[in-house]
């Protein structure tokens, strides 16, 4: 019995020990395969660790190469993402702080960015209600550009006038505001010439849906009586005036023959004429100003290639013109849904960067990053990738399911700068928010 009772007593301490002492082997951790374009990728970025708005200088200074520019093109993969804005924003504060940047030229009409340059030089108005009323494009109507234009106008108050900021516009797209402006000024200087041009340009007031020319004499014409009364019109304003309503004059011929071009041939061609124009534009808006200056505008706009605004910019400024492209992978974006037939905040599948060296971008060791783009293409192994798939980017419109016309090609020379934002989130559009 005794003999029994030890053997049961030892019984039940081996069986407690061996469970008590019995190890819980650990599940494998997986291992993560890099391949060599990511582990090159990965050396070559910048990463950005905080919003693009609480950005330190010192985390900027990597770009500092670009202080030598006289012009550098802001690029923006969509024309709907909250962080491209607010880097942008972010970025032209750092350059005008520390490269001198005075003009910020915008992917708008000239009228019309003479109304938002008024507030940024006077602060009178309403922000909020002044871009409800009188923002033409809806892309520019959101929270992130008003908060630009209110840290413009904040930081112009007690400086003199060399010292200010301004926005101005580049585009050539409507009648409107310029009409509407070019008879204001020539009315207060000279009424009859004012009544002349009113009655030339009155006509493109009246316009709806397409515009298929027969007012081409009316804007020359009216281009005409502003340059052959030059002296009168500096005589009784100044040469600044006159150099104002030149320019308007200008961009209504320039308006006339993009819209002509746009419904009467390919928007390919017509394309191609309204990025000439707008590099025009901004050649004349550099020669207003000594100092350097920055352009906002789509990645398409201001890349150095084929037609487009930068690669004429490039033709004239060549190493004096720099450029900072944008790209992201997946979140959404305020567009206009051609499926959809409407302006709404869209989101993009995250399978949607598989087709796309988007996906590269995607897998980098830092969601968001600032990489040059001369250190990537150096590289073989990345070069090889980059001619392998198109670059993903979408304009102010777009059909979903996504399309093939939503791609370019990305080229060493496209871009001075790459800043990557991983996940989009739509700007904050004041025609889409009550």
């Amino acid at each position: 019995m005794k003999k029994n009772v030890v053997l049961l007593l030892c019984l039940i301490f081996t069986a407690c020990r061996e469970k008590t002492v019995d190890p819980i082997t650990p599940s494998p951790t997986p291992t993560v395969q890099v391949t060599k374009e990511q582990a090159k990728l990965n050396s070559l970025i910048t990463p950005l660790k905080k919003s693009a708005l609480d950005l330190s200088d010192d985390e900027l200074k990597v770009l500092d190469q670009l202080k030598s520019a006289s012009i550098i093109g802001l690029g923006e993969a969509t024309h709907g993402t909250k962080e491209f804005f607010e880097m942008k924003h972010r970025l032209f504060k750092y350059f005008v702080e520390h490269f001198n940047h005075k003009y910020f030229a915008f992917e708008m009409d000239y009228a019309e960015s003479l109304i938002f340059d008024e507030y940024v030089q006077t602060g009178k108005g309403d922000i909020v209600q002044l871009m409800k009323d009188k923002m033409y494009f809806w892309t520019w109507n959101t929270v992130e550009v008003k908060n630009l234009l209110e840290w413009m106008k904040n930081y112009n108050q007690g400086k003199a006038e060399a010292e200010r900021v301004h926005i101005f516009g580049i585009d050539c797209q409507i009648f409107k505001y310029n009409v509407l402006e070019i008879v204001k000024r020539m009315k207060v200087i000279d009424p009859s010439i004012g009544n002349n041009v009113e009655l030339l340009l009155k006509p493109l007031l009246d316009i709806t849906g397409e515009y298929k020319g027969g007012y081409e004499n009316n804007v020359a014409e009216a281009a005409n009586l502003v340059s052959k009364n030059k002296d009168l019109i500096i005589s009784k304003s100044s040469l600044k005036e006159y150099q104002i309503l030149e320019h308007l004059a200008n961009v209504i011929v320039q308006t006339e023959d993009y819209l002509k071009m746009y419904y009467t041939n390919s928007a390919y061609i017509s394309g191609n004429v309204r990025d000439k124009y707008m590099s025009d534009n901004v050649d004349w808006l550099k020669n207003q100003t000594p100092h350097p200056m920055s352009v906002w505008a789509h990645n398409l706009h201001v890349a150095n290639e084929g037609n487009n605004m930068g690669k004429n910019i490039n033709q004239t400024y060549q190493e004096k013109y720099r450029t900072i492209g944008f790209s992201f992978a997946e979140g959404s974006v305020t567009a206009v849904n051609l499926t959809q037939k409407k302006l709404a905040y869209n989101n993009f599948d995250t399978d949607v960067k598989e087709k796309y060296i988007n996906q590269l971008f995607s897998q980098a060791s830092s969601p968001n990053y600032i990489v040059k783009m001369e250190d990537m293409f150096a590289d073989e192994s990345l070069r090889t990738y980059f001619m392998s798939k198109p670059f993903f980017q979408i304009g102010a419109a777009f059909y979903s399911p996504f399309e093939t016309n939503n791609f370019t090609t990305l080229k060493a020379y496209n871009f001075t700068y790459l800043i990557h934002i991983n996940t989009s989130t739509h700007s904050d559009s004041y025609l889409l928010t009550p």
